[in-house]
């Protein structure tokens, strides 16, 4: 009898050859079944678009009964498609059927995630934060999984190391730095047509963001595992997984190692039946990166793939090559966090220099955690591979604003005259006053020295807060002197533009010191 590497070698050497044959789209090792019953052989499966007569094949189309011994066995399957959501098009938030949307702090994985883009439309191709990593070389060093085309997305332009930023629940970013969803950038990983073996991007955590080694719906990670032909033969390995689109679905591995168009080392999942007996999907477009989760809770792959056709196969690459790629190929040595046991704790990601609030709003903002420590260990390759650098980071995180708290502000702001002049004024210069506030040392210092900050965070959220009134000072200094001050300093290094609808707009700007939010809005409206 072969050995479970000597079945995998067999596989190996015939993919190339079964891959030639009319309708066949994916190569792998699993159980031989026999009349509908899993028989506990292993078996080279040949996934085909659909199964066709042997009195309709042409001799060399035919699948051979054996190779080298091996049993050969032959399922469905379709092309297979990268499982993010398609470029260009924005999901509706509001249909339930187009996933889960919510800001998750601490990140926690399973979570909805997405690339910064320029043209600032956030939601173009989300995808699922598989879990967290880190660096065995300097443990200080966090990262979040996910695919690499979740973070370089088909139609978008390629991540660039160090500088692709990548946000939890979207990937929009503001210069305030309260309503960002920016949580960290682009630093290693590849994938697509030109390299089929790899789907795997690592995207560094930023200084003070908080996260928990767990998956929602699932509980903590336990672990990591490798899975073996005879694991899986029987075609009955239990999985789940939980995806930003689809929630927490539960499947079985029906084989192991395989090889299709777009991917190498793969696992090959089919879902659960429904109540009705229908076979139902695992994964769908949006769930690209999510974690395989064996039923101890142990990440076994990273989800990827998918067919959107019946009988719905997914695949994942397998845990431990994508962390020996990451090492061999980004000289990123890292380790998944788990949490062997108990609870998961929240990590807070060291380097960061908190900025005190004004003492003014201190009843209205809860504080920071402090960090806690990490007790998880992890499994890790190539310990001495080069360490990934960090990204510096000019600015440090406040405590961000919920996704809808920020559309409801919004909102707020498009019923009144005044409050449509911002919203003209910020969409003009958006960028302009992004880049100010993140690369230039006056104008930061000026706009946390002025509670900037502190008050745009304070002011989003005080919509379900009747004791809410802005104050009168900012760190002692009458309001109307800080907004004069940070009037001065955007307008002194920013364009001349700037300068003049930073200008037109404080000249007829109410006074809103004492202000509830709801006479905030109101005065916008009367101004």
């Amino acid at each position: 009898m072969l050995s479970d590497a000597q079945i995998v070698e067999v596989k190996q050497r015939a993919t190339a050859g079964l891959m030639t044959l009319p309708g066949v789209t994916m190569v792998a090792v699993g159980g031989k079944w026999v009349d509908g019953v899993p028989t506990g052989v292993p078996a080279i499966i040949v996934f085909v678009r659909k199964k066709k007569p042997l009195a309709d094949l042409a001799p060399d189309e035919v699948i051979p009964a054996a190779i080298e011994g091996v049993p050969t066995d032959v399922m469905i399957c379709g092309d297979l498609v990268p499982a993010t959501a398609v470029p260009g098009r924005l999901p509706n938030v509001n249909d339930p059927e187009e996933g889960d949307d919510k800001t998750r702090r601490p990140l926690v994985g399973g979570a909805r995630v997405a690339v910064h883009t320029e043209n600032s439309m956030p939601f173009e191709a989300p995808g699922t934060l598989c879990c967290f990593v880190r660096h065995r070389a300097d443990p200080k060093l966090y990262y979040l999984l996910t695919n690499n085309h979740v973070v370089s997305p088909p139609g978008f332009p390629r991540a660039s190391r160090g500088d692709t930023k990548f946000g939890q629940p979207t990937g929009g970013d503001s210069s305030s730095k309260c309503c960002s969803d920016i949580v960290g950038v682009f630093a290693g990983g590849s994938g697509g047509p030109d390299d089929p073996d790899r789907d795997e991007a690592l995207v560094q955590l930023n200084p003070g963001i908080q996260f928990t080694p767990e998956i929602l719906d699932i509980g903590p990670i336990r672990g990591i595992r490798t899975l073996t032909p005879a694991e899986i033969a029987s075609g009955t390995y239990p999985v789940r997984k939980r995806g930003a689109r689809t929630y927490l679905t539960g499947g079985v591995i029906v084989a192991i190692s395989g090889t299709h168009a777009s991917g190498e080392n793969v696992l090959v999942v089919l879902g659960n039946k429904d109540p009705s007996g229908a076979q139902a999907p695992f994964i769908y477009t949006g769930d690209s990166g999510a974690a395989l989760v064996s039923d101890a809770n142990e990440i076994l792959g990273m989800l990827s793939h998918f067919d959107p056709d019946p009988p719905w196969v997914a695949t994942a690459y397998a845990i431990d090559k994508v962390l020996e790629r990451l090492a061999t190929e980004d000289h990123a040595a890292v380790e998944v966090v788990i949490q062997a046991t108990g609870p998961a704790p929240t990590i807070t990601v060291p380097g960061a220099t908190m900025v005190a609030a004004p003492p003014e709003l201190a009843g209205y903002r809860t504080a920071t955690p402090a960090d806690a420590p990490a007790s998880a260990t992890g499994v890790a390759t190539k310990a001495d591979a080069k360490p990934v650098a960090p990204t510096p980071t000019p600015l440090a995180p406040i405590p961000l604003i919920p996704h809808n708290a920020a559309v409801s502000f919004r909102s707020d702001l498009e019923r009144t005259r005044l409050g449509n002049l911002l919203l003209r004024l910020w969409t003009r210069h958006r960028e302009e006053l992004v880049g100010l506030v993140n690369g230039n040392r006056r104008v930061a210092v000026a706009w946390h020295r002025s509670g900037g900050s502190a008050l745009v965070q304070t002011v989003l959220t005080a919509g379900h807060r009747p004791d809410f009134r802005i104050p009168a000072t900012l760190n002692g200094v009458p309001l109307a002197e800080c907004v004069d001050r940070l009037q001065e300093v955007f307008g002194r290094f920013g364009s001349s533009h700037l300068r003049a609808d930073l200008t037109r707009a404080r000249s007829v700007l109410p006074d809103v010191s004492g202000l509830s939010y709801g006479q905030f809005i109101d005065a916008l409206d009367a101004g």
